[in-house]
């Protein structure tokens, strides 16, 4: 972003740093970012008079509201597309895809936002009978690059989630627009193989099924997926942009884990009870799981890069859904399970049966 410096009186900076101070805004840079933006909508807008009632993108600077109505400007509601509310189409049967019973989430598949727009896009696209694959693949490419540069507007104002990660991870960028829609498409839609075998993290998870005719390949969202997209997510239906997932979500997420994919609940047990015996660094905890993928699937090849990615793919899901967070000392990281967070991971936790004993401490001190 360009570097524009500006003269401003004193009693105005002064003001301004009452305002960050105060909280409402994360710094100077927000204040004046959001300032041009509301300035910006007004002049493209009528210019029919100055308040905010005759033109509502304008900030009203006394809502309670607080930092989400300072957004309006750069809005993902504004979107629309499809990805809003989804509407059920119940007419549409839902598309039957096989669980990986045994297989952990692979580590690229690292945040469930991504996921839930390529969901949210499928049920609202599907009036009448799924689509073909490859044309889903243009749809989402548009959408989401459209999306991407109001996620990033959004970062660049200083907004992201709980879990201190831009709302813009995981969707492509604007620096190599193609490859990066590209990736995205890959990892989070999915496609097939030579054999015909569905893979990418909607398929991996169970909430996307592609079913190949004759010459052609439809994707479809299956129960569990329809489920997932049409539960209201706080970015794309309320301009919520402190979480990227809902409770209602999380909540779905770990249940749909832990009764229907067994190798990903063990994953996510392995890793909680690393970190509540204290073994709570990256490379500690690289040592613990490396030690379990090995004895859980012992005709692979774990190497050191597969592990680290496999460690960081479950930490960054788990980061998302509120259950852990990092602690940063200088540049050391540690891993942590939060009392403050356990409204999400009290319901984790007690799906849990195969925690060490520590993490079974800590499951008795939260809430049932």
């Amino acid at each position: 972003m360009p570097i524009v410096l500006v003269n401003l009186p004193v009693d105005a900076v002064q003001s301004i740093s009452a305002f960050v101070t105060s909280k409402r805004y994360t710094s100077l840079e927000e204040f004046v970012l959001l300032a041009i933006t509301n300035q910006l909508t007004y002049e493209k807008g009528t210019g029919s008079g100055l308040s905010n009632d005759a033109n509502p993108n304008l900030h009203d600077h006394n809502t309670s509201q607080g930092r989400t109505e300072t957004t309006q400007a750069v809005s993902v509601r504004s979107l629309h597309n499809g990805l809003y509310v989804a509407r059920s189409h119940p007419d549409v049967a839902v598309l039957e895809c096989p669980l990986p019973k045994d297989e952990l989430l692979w580590g690229q598949y690292y945040r469930f936002l991504p996921l839930k727009v390529v969901l949210r896009l499928l049920e609202n696209t599907s009036t009448n009978a799924w689509p073909e694959l490859h044309a889903f693949h243009e749809i989402v490419a548009k959408r989401v690059q459209e999306l991407g540069g109001k996620l990033r507007a959004l970062d660049e104002i200083g907004l992201q989630s709980r879990d201190g990660v831009k709302l813009s991870v995981g969707f492509p960028n604007a620096r190599k627009p193609e490859k990066s829609t590209s990736r995205y498409i890959e990892q989070y839609v999915g496609t097939v193989n030579r054999q015909h075998v569905p893979y990418g993290f909607g398929p991996t998870i169970g909430f996307i099924g592609i079913q190949t005719a004759t010459n052609e390949c439809y994707i479809g969202l299956t129960e569990a997926g329809r489920q997932f997209a049409t539960t209201p997510n706080p970015v794309l239906d309320h301009d919520d942009y402190s979480a990227s997932l809902g409770p209602d979500e999380v909540h779905f997420l770990i249940h749909h884990i832990c009764n229907q994919i067994p190798a990903e609940k063990r994953h996510i047990g392995a890793t909680l009870t690393a970190i509540a015996e204290g073994h709570d660094t990256p490379d500690e905890l690289d040592q613990i799981l490396g030690q379990q993928y090995r004895g859980w699937f012992p005709a692979q090849t774990w190497s050191s890069k597969k592990i680290t990615a496999m460690r960081s793919g479950v930490l960054s899901r788990l980061r998302e859904m509120g259950i852990v967070r990092p602690k940063r000392k200088g540049i050391r990281v540690r891993y942590d399970l939060d009392n403050d967070w356990n409204e999400v991971a009290a319901p984790c936790l007690n799906k849990m049966d195969d925690l060490g004993p520590k993490a079974q401490d800590y499951r008795r001190e939260l809430p049932p």
